[in-house]
């Protein structure tokens, strides 16, 4: 019985001993296996990083190729890169990309377009010097519908767009957004498409502004850039190749004969740019400044001529040029006759045979349909096919939609540029002073005391439209060359509804032709012509539009409506009184449009015209 119990309690004994053993084997294993798991979590953490870290750079490696071969488009030569190498590269950067979707297309396919519409549309451009944006009649608005442009190629560039570190709450809102702006656009397209653009052709083009911009807003929400297709591209290119023609068309000398008295204006022009004596007077009396020539020939002669800005002053003399104080007899003699130094005399007596010539009907009026005008241009047929192509009325009526230039005066006339070099001179009461003051539709308010209040004829351009820089004006009696003008004439769909005063196309023409002409002679005779690559286009240098508006308005002059035309911010350089930064285009040689301006000055050969700000 004794040995039974003893037995027992040894095997209890031996039981409890293999169970602390057990525990303490588990709390062993247990402790290994927490350490064995927080070891594989931070070595899963550490790999993740290690992942994040090569597709971050990979990334960027991709973004700077990008930017390197598609962006700038340019080869490690200066050379562009061709379209089907631009498709390889983003091709290979796609299969690249490890980052879902890095680099997203929406790659349409490209819509055929029609060979001779689109070389009959590039002609047109080339025609008007370049595409020039003012052109307001025949082309424009004998359509009745918009040319449809090809697709454009989206192209998401992902370094660019905030949408990759948005928070969750910040992407809520975006796509909020961006269903509104989707419900904005389905609402502009449908009423762009049922508009009557025949009608109102003015609004249709305002509406279809808005849609772009509501597009560009969407796109940008988005992180998507357009590129152009292949067929884009290669309109652009045929547009080019068009305009080269047209420029060597129109640099080709032409016989011009000028009236007896004008000749021998021309004749005996001794190449000084000094303003004429009533130039000092305001239309009141006042004693006024207009643009001397010794201030800009001293320029010159510090070596400004060669193509350079004259508001660039920071730049470095050319070493070719002597130093102010090492400056020759013949340097000072030059500046001090006002002349310009790189021009010679004959240089200028060429330039202003050109300049002297006269455009009659370049602003239509009712005299415009002559047995004369018609033999030359066909001025009725034009503007019969531009304006009432669908009109019912008789031809009485439609002549007379037309200003009587026999009868109409408008006094002293004053028109006023976008220049910046308004700012410093303050002319607003000076041009205040005037009868008829034709200024462009940008905001005015803020710069009163520089470019007055006063507004008579209004420059209808649609650029500035729905910005801060909106015009704040309206005309008091006329819309002059307005960007879209109705059919009929009709004035309800014009600023203030004043009547509009319209460019004769065939006559506008011609006009060009020879503005080209005497700018190419000038950047000759300066050593200026460039070749331009604008955003990876080629492009001509051209006359600006205010070329055309300005000489245009001279018309009003030699016609006898105007007894003096005065120039305000038309500069030879620099940027607009309302965004000085933004400075004029390489694609315009404006300094030359300024020299021949002040050849009008000092000659007077179309009547009294002068130039103020330097």
């Amino acid at each position: 019985m004794a040995g039974r119990l003893l037995s027992q309690e040894q095997s209890l004994k031996l039981s409890q001993q293999e169970q602390v053993q057990r525990q303490a084997k588990s709390r062993k294993y247990g402790v290994l296996g927490v350490i064995l798991f927080l070891s594989g979590l931070l070595l899963g953490t550490l790999m993740s990083d290690w992942a994040s870290f090569r597709i971050e750079v990979k990334a960027e490696k991709a973004v700077v190729l990008r930017e390197s071969l598609l962006e700038d488009r340019v080869d490690g030569n200066g050379q562009l890169v061709g379209l089907e190498e631009r498709r390889d590269v983003e091709e290979r950067l796609h299969g690249q990309d490890e980052v879902g979707s890095v680099v997203t297309e929406k790659r349409a396919q490209e819509e055929a377009v029609d060979e001779d519409q689109g070389s009959s549309d590039a002609a047109a451009a080339a025609a008007a010097d370049g595409g020039e944006e003012e052109a307001s009649t025949a082309g424009d608005q004998g359509k009745e519908q918009p040319t449809k442009k090809p697709k454009e190629e989206e192209v998401r560039y992902y370094a660019d767009w905030a949408g990759w570190n948005e928070t969750a709450s910040e992407k809520k809102a975006r796509l909020k957004e961006e269903a509104k702006l989707e419900q904005q656009i389905e609402e502009m397209r449908r009423k762009v498409a049922l508009e009557d653009t025949a009608a109102t052709v003015r609004q249709h083009a305002l509406d279809q502004i808005a849609l772009g911009k509501l597009e560009d807003k969407l796109r940008k929400s988005r992180g998507l850039r357009s590129k152009p297709s292949s067929v884009t591209e290669a309109v652009r290119k045929r547009k080019y190749e068009l305009q080269r023609k047209a420029y060597e068309e129109a640099i080709k000398p032409r016989k011009i004969i000028l009236d007896p008295e004008i000749q021998h204006i021309v004749d005996t022009f001794n190449g000084s740019l000094k303003p004429p004596r009533y130039c000092y007077l305001s239309p009141k009396g006042n004693h006024v400044q207009p643009k001397e020539p010794e201030a800009e020939a001293s320029k010159l002669v510090r070596g400004r001529a060669e193509g350079r800005s004259l508001l660039r002053k920071k730049q470095k003399q050319p070493k070719s040029k002597p130093p102010a104080s090492k400056r020759t007899k013949k340097f000072k003699e030059r500046a001090k006759a006002g002349d310009i130094v790189s021009l010679t005399l004959e240089q200028a007596k060429e330039i202003l045979q050109i300049a002297a010539e006269k455009y009659p009907c370049m602003i239509m009026h009712r005299d415009c349909f002559n047995q004369s005008m018609e033999d030359k241009y066909q001025l009725r047929s034009w503007y019969e096919n531009a304006y009432f192509k669908t009109s019912k009325l008789g031809w009485e009526w439609r002549k007379n939609q037309l200003e009587d230039f026999k009868k109409l005066r408008l006094g002293t006339c004053a028109i006023v540029g976008n220049g910046d070099n308004v700012l410093k001179g303050k002319y607003g009461g000076e041009i205040d002073e005037h009868d008829f003051v034709i200024r462009y539709n940008v905001i005015t308010k803020p710069y009163w005391d520089a470019v007055g209040k006063k507004t008579d004829g209004l420059f209808d351009k649609l650029n500035y439209i729905g910005t801060k820089y909106a015009p704040d004006v309206v005309p008091s009696r006329f819309n002059i060359f307005p960007k879209y003008v109705p059919q009929e004439l009709d004035a309800e769909s014009l600023p203030n509804k004043k009547k509009a005063m319209i460019y004769g196309m065939p006559v506008l023409l011609d006009w060009r032709k020879d503005s080209t002409r005497m700018l190419h002679l000038f950047q000759q005779a300066k050593h200026t012509e460039k070749k331009l690559v604008i955003n990876g286009m080629s492009k001509i240098q051209h006359a600006s539009g205010g070329f055309s508006r300005v000489r245009a308005i001279v018309e009003l002059l030699r016609n006898g409506l105007c007894e003096r035309v005065d120039l305000y911010g038309f500069s030879s350089g620099g940027g607009k009184y309302f965004m000085p930064k933004k400075l004029v285009s390489n694609a315009h040689p404006i300094n030359g449009e300024n020299y021949i301006y002040r050849l009008w000055m000092a000659t007077g050969i179309h009547g009294k015209l002068c130039v103020y700000g330097n």
